[in-house]
């Protein structure tokens, strides 16, 4: 296994774990969370070089704020 290992899509560095967990058979990660949301990545992105786009993210969220939603506000 590489030391240096990238995103197929951006370029940025991704750890062992995240392209074993998330990358495709040969642990070789197609987007990352700079390049993609959490949901694409939660939904095979990463895992599927055909999935991915050459585009920027800066509308997409990289977090889940279902909680904020959820929270009471309490004053």
């Amino acid at each position: 296994m590489s030391d240096d290992l990238r995103c197929q899509n951006c370029g940025e560095p991704v750890s062992e774990h995240f392209a074993r967990v998330f990358g495709d058979n040969n642990d070789s990660a197609h987007a990352c969370y700079a390049c993609a949301s959490y949901n694409a990545i939660t939904n095979g992105a990463a895992s599927d070089a055909a999935a991915t786009t050459h585009t920027s993210t800066s509308n997409q969220s990289h977090s889940d704020t279902s909680w904020a939603r959820n929270s009471t506000h309490h004053s």
